[in-house]
């Protein structure tokens, strides 16, 4: 009896020291998902390292479907998988993370311009410089050294900006550079229809328009008032850039009034047109005399570069 009670206890010992063995079998493998960069890729050896933001370092083993040459040292990606005995993880799973386009808009000067690589270069008032691809509908021609622009479009990742839109800032009121003016541009589409309104040619009125500072309206009243009096418009130009108003030239013309009863003002110290604008507005006829009908007044005539016709001034058939 002491024999089989004897048996049971070592039967029962083994059984113990054999257990915690076929318990670990049992376990589940260790699970693990985490986030991280891609550090190093060994096409020969089939795996990749990632490292995470808690400085963790994985040799991940990719699944069989995955394509490991689509992966590039930098890349961003999420691994899930389990680790193995020898610190290796056997990846169930990899995701490589895309990053959103990085929407950039800035105003800067043009620095220089590439039309081989269809480029051109910005630099912000805050010193950073941007290489620009502009839109293929974008007329890199027309742009010029020096030129302020807006441009709005994404940052690709070798830090050139793929512009959606690129504005020129053209010329105002401060005498700066318009863009209609350049030589490689096309002509302003108001030049374009005074000319065919009044008989003369488009460069002539961009002529008036670019060289001379005149606005539109100017150069309308000058071409009007030249077909009514069988005059030279470039000597009409001339006289109002010398400081007189429409109403004296009209009356020296015998087309409204008599001089006798004209009051015309002198011309002011600062008269005549600045570059790139028109006579001051405080030069036009007397109170008193008014234009012929078929012209205007002249307050009605304000020289701004986008000028269109002026609403009281009609076209030749209108006149009488």
């Amino acid at each position: 009896m002491k024999k089989v009670v004897f048996a049971l206890h070592l039967t029962l010992i083994i059984a113990l020291l054999i257990a915690p063995g076929v318990l670990a079998q049992e376990e589940d493998p260790t699970e693990v998902d985490f986030i991280g960069t891609v550090t190093s890729i060994d096409l020969e050896e089939g795996t990749f390292i990632v490292q995470t933001e808690d400085d963790e370092v994985f040799t991940v083993v990719p699944p069989e479907d995955f394509d490991l040459k689509s992966l590039q040292v930098g890349d961003e990606v999420e691994v899930e998988g389990t680790l193995d005995e020898d610190g290796m993880v056997l990846a169930a799973s990899v995701v490589i993370e895309e990053d959103d386009p990085t929407e950039v808009e800035f105003t800067g000067t043009v620095t220089s311009i590439n039309l081989e690589e269809g480029t051109f270069t910005v630099q912000t008032e805050d010193g950073e410089v941007f290489t620009v691809v502009p839109p293929e509908d974008f007329d890199l021609a027309s742009l010029q050294v020096g030129d302020e622009v807006e441009v709005e479009g994404t940052l690709a990742e070798d830090g050139t900006v793929l512009a959606i839109s690129v504005k020129i800032k053209v010329a105002n009121d401060e005498n700066e550079i318009n863009y209609f003016c350049r030589s490689e541009t096309e002509d302003h589409p108001v030049a374009e229809g005074i000319a065919e309104t009044y008989g003369v040619e488009t460069e002539q009125v961009m002529g008036w328009f670019c060289e001379d500072g005149f606005g539109f309206g100017q150069i309308m009243l000058a071409l009007q008032s030249s077909q009514a009096s069988e005059s030279d418009p470039n000597e009409l130009l001339a006289r109002r850039s010398g400081g007189e108003g429409w109403g004296q030239i009209w009356i020296s013309m015998e087309l409204i009034g008599q001089k006798s009863d004209a009051h015309p003002p002198g011309r002011p110290e600062d008269a005549g047109p600045p570059e790139g604008a028109g006579p001051p507005e405080d030069v036009g006829p007397p109170e008193d005399v008014g234009p012929p009908e078929w012209i205007g007044p002249p307050e009605d005539t304000e020289d701004t570069e986008d000028a269109g016709l002026p609403e009281n001034i009609g076209r030749p058939g209108s006149r009488p």
